[in-house]
């Protein structure tokens, strides 16, 4: 599959989900989810209610209210395949070929795709209260504020810049990186290519930049 498609996917399915949470109200509340476009492996077909979705490459992944998960579609590189006996978890992420979830003690888990080391989490990683996946990268938000990385860093998108911290969110593209900063600003590292990072910003692949407005 192209990756037009699958970003297709990956996009209309998570603004779906994005958008029915929101009208549920109240966090943790497992809710209906509508899906459209790409089902090649029924990374469309949503069967139950949940707390919380994510979409990958050509997988779904999702999170019941009970801290367990669930995932269906592509399975080519294991990323389907939840590990057996987990519970406890708060967030899911799924990247191009792998899957991550983040439990209630602030230590991640991940499975599938590990070409670039995407699902090695780094040893002795803790406090984490945000993860995001990449295309082949991964990213986890601590409690302190600071990001880290670990993955592919073919373009620079595990490369947090030098003294980062008062970040409050993060997300992960296929080959860049975004970190939200006091509410009010914006990070990004990794590829620039088609202004993919900050409204304005000339293609500049591999530097890292600070973004004035996160339009």
């Amino acid at each position: 599959m192209n990756c037009n498609a699958r970003f297709i996917h990956r996009t209309l399915i998570a603004f779906a989900v994005a958008a029915v949470a929101w009208l549920a109200g109240r966090a943790g509340a497992e809710v209906d989810v509508v899906s459209w476009g790409i089902q090649t492996y029924d990374q469309g077909d949503v069967r139950e209610r949940y707390s919380q979705i994510a979409a990958g490459g050509d997988h779904t992944v999702a999170l019941k209210s009970d801290g367990t998960v669930v995932a269906w579609g592509s399975n080519s590189s294991g990323q389907r395949n939840v590990p057996s006996g987990l519970s406890g978890v708060t967030q899911i992420a799924a990247g191009g070929d792998h899957t991550v979830a983040l439990k209630n003690d602030g230590t991640v888990v991940a499975w599938g795709s590990n070409s670039l080391g995407q699902r090695t989490v780094p040893s002795g990683l803790s406090g984490v209260t945000q993860i995001a996946g990449g295309g082949y990268h991964t990213v986890a938000l601590k409690n302190d504020g600071t990001v880290v990385a670990w993955g592919s860093n073919g373009n620079g998108q595990r490369n947090v810049p030098s003294g980062l911290s008062g970040v409050t969110q993060i997300a992960a593209g296929y080959y860049h990186t975004v970190a939200l900063v006091t509410f009010t600003d914006c990070n990004a590292n990794g590829q620039r290519d088609s202004y993919e990072i900050g409204k304005g910003w000339a293609a500049d692949s591999n530097a890292n930049g600070r973004i004035d407005s996160c339009e």
